[in-house]
């Protein structure tokens, strides 16, 4: 099954596709799903590290020449067993990818394409670690918290849009400072920032864009971030679809 010209694109960028098989899938949250799978060929292939994610190409269950490209996070890779571990956060109003994660049974194939992630790295020599994320980026939170030592200091800010989200299982550290803060809009991240200086600090951020784009505009007025210690990436935009939609050839 063909991808359009999305998948020519990604695969003239260096883009791998790889088939993943799935081996058991489980809701461990009203809105959460775990899903594994056994992926021979991209687990000796890629370097894994918190917040990898793989291109979903996500066939439509009513029209089957329609393809939809989702991302979703590698929470774990076990090398000796050549399986993954995929966290998806549910959206309250289904869509492509949320449907296919509560319906997938074992035994079933999915194309992957693995292309454009920028896992977290730790940097050294920083005062501290501060994580911004929600719900969609839930995976990559916690996959970085696993993969932190406990001896640096790491705040986390986890934005949540209903009561469902926060039966979503979070990381648990005693050493982290964890503050949940429910969305009101774009405005509510750099609210519960304030006026804090974060000056040599590294920062990862995921969430909405609209969101991401107040970090960005108030950080800038309370403290001096270096470059190469901020990473945002926008994981949703409100009112609008995340990935693409291609029909298949």
């Amino acid at each position: 099954m063909g991808k359009g010209i999305s998948g020519l694109i990604l695969k003239a960028m260096g883009g791998r596709d790889y088939i993943l098989t799935i081996q058991h899938s489980e809701k461990v949250a009203p809105r959460y799903q775990r899903i594994y799978a056994s992926a021979p060929e991209l687990v000796r292939k890629i370097a894994w590290a918190p917040g990898e994610w793989l291109r979903f190409w996500i066939p439509d269950t009513e029209h089957a020449d329609q393809l939809y490209q989702r991302a979703f996070t590698i929470a774990r890779l076990d090398v000796e067993n050549d399986t993954l571990q995929i966290e998806i956060s549910l959206h309250e109003h289904g869509g492509p990818g949320s449907e296919w994660a509560e319906m997938v049974e074992p035994g079933d194939q999915i194309l992957v394409t693995s292309m454009g992630s920028k896992p977290f790295h730790l940097l050294e020599n920083r005062k501290g670690l501060l994580i911004l994320g929600d719900s969609a980026s839930l995976p990559t939170v916690n996959a970085i918290l696993d993969s932190v030592p406990a001896s640096i200091e790491t705040r986390v800010i986890l934005e949540h849009s209903s009561n469902l989200e926060l039966q979503n299982p979070l990381s648990s550290r005693s050493d982290t400072e964890i503050v949940r803060v429910e969305r009101k809009g774009v405005e509510t991240f750099a609210q519960a920032l304030g006026t804090m200086d974060f000056s040599g600090w590294q920062i990862w951020a995921n969430g909405e864009a609209g969101s991401l784009t107040e970090v960005r505009r108030l950080l800038k007025t309370t403290s001096s971030i270096a470059k190469e210690d901020l990473h945002m990436q926008a994981y949703w935009n409100n009112g609008k679809p995340m990935g693409n939609a291609r029909k298949a050839r």
